[in-house]
Parts: C-alpha cells; sequence; structure tokens
C-alpha cells in the first residue's frame, strides 16, 4: 500500500498497550504519517490515522465501523510470526523512514512489552531514529554512537547495558565516565539532568530511559 503524502518520512506508530492522553497523542502526531495497529482503534475513539494495519483479531466491531465510515485505508497482514507491531516496524522500514515513534508500546502485558522493547535493537538502523514514547518516558537504544538531547534540571534520566556498554555523560547529576553497564549487573538509573543539555557516548549497546519534561 503506497503512502498518500509520499514525501512524508516521519511515522507515528500507535500500539496497543496503555494509551497515552488525547492530548498528548495529537501533540505527537503533528506532521507524522498515523499508522494505527488494530488493537489500539478500540483505545483511541477520537484518533483518525491515516492507516489501520494488523491481523484484524484484536479490533472490536464498533472500531472498525469507525474506521471504515471515515475511509482509513486497511492494511490486514495475517503472517501470526510476527506482532502487529513488527509488521509496521517493517512497514515503516519498507517506505524510507526516517523518523518513528511509536506509542502505548508498554503495559498492560509484561511479555508484550519486553518483546516491544527488544524491537528497538532489532530495527536500529543506521540514518535513522526509533524511539518509544509512553507520556511519561521516552525510550531509545544506542549502540556505538554519540547522542545529545535537549534537556531540563531535575529531568531522570537512567541508562541500560543492552546487554553492554560503557558511557560517557556530559550534563549529568551522577557523571558517567567510562562506566561499564552490564544487564542485570549494574546499570545507571535515578539519574538527574543539571542543564538543557544532555550528552551520551556509547561504546557497545545501551538503551537510554528519559523522563518527559
Amino acid at each position: 500500500m503506497a503512502i498518500q503524502r509520499s514525501r512524508i518520512r516521519k511515522f507515528l506508530v500507535v500500539a496497543h498497550g496503555e494509551p497515552l492522553a488525547p492530548r498528548q497523542l495529537r501533540r505527537l502526531a503533528r506532521g507524522r504519517y498515523v499508522i494505527c495497529l488494530d488493537g489500539a482503534a478500540n483505545d483511541n475513539p477520537s484518533l483518525r490515522p491515516d492507516l489501520l494495519l494488523g491481523d484484524m483479531d484484536g479490533i472490536s466491531a464498533p472500531a472498525l465501523r469507525r474506521m471504515r465510515r471515515w475511509k482509513v485505508p486497511v492494511l490486514a497482514l495475517t503472517d501470526q510470526n510476527t506482532t502487529d507491531l513488527e509488521k509496521a516496524l517493517l512497514w515503516c522500514a519498507m517506505h524510507k523512514a526516517k523518523d518513528v515513534v511509536v506509542v502505548a508500546a508498554t503495559g498492560r502485558r509484561m511479555d508484550h512489552t519486553l518483546a516491544n522493547v527488544s524491537l528497538l535493537r532489532r530495527f536500529d538502523r543506521k540514518g535513522a531514529v526509533l524511539e518509544f514514547r509512553t507520556g511519561l518516558e521516552r525510550i531509545r537504544y544506542l549502540k556505538n554512537r554519540r547522542l545529545s538531547l535537549a534537556a531540563k534540571r531535575g529531568q531522570r534520566v537512567a541508562v541500560f547495558g543492552a546487554p553492554e556498554a560503557t558511557v560517557w555523560s556530559t550534563g549529568a547529576k551522577y557523571p558517567m565516565t567510562g562506566l561499564l553497564l552490564r544487564w542485570g549487573i549494574l546499570e545507571s538509573v535515578s539519574n538527574e539532568c543539571t542543564g538543557r543539555r544532555f550528552a551520551l557516548r556509547v561504546e557497545g549497546e545501551a538503551l537510554l530511559v528519559m523522563e518527559e519534561k
């Protein structure tokens, strides 16, 4: 299925975890091609996406009628070897996405949450940004790279080895200087930003969890 707004390379994927507030969802949707997974249509009755995608086993009859009334294109993919979120991320990659934000990928079921977070690593591509937003935090996977983000004083930040990384930070209350982080052994949690920028250098693989401000 071709994208009607063919120049768009920024996407918002709405998954079927803990939903965001409608105001937050509207803000994140601005300027993005919005893909709604089938079950997420049940939780977001005011959301009018550009595409409804999934195996269609989780959408309610009223939500499906609403999508049809709005003439939202439907991409039904019945492959049971991939989750609906995997299908959506594959679709974004096929359309050369440069910036993908995924919301409602966490919460409700722990197995789904852990599987979804692992997709940050699986779909990491050079030159593209993939980020999860929960309404409270943003989550990114980083491999052998440097990152500088706008920040506010007191903004919480955590870094986990995924599975292992050596990290250096700038703008953190508790500086990380060649700190070796290993999954299940040592992580950096409850750190805080000290000013308007937070920078991180990662050698290896890490997950960054940063509070929304």
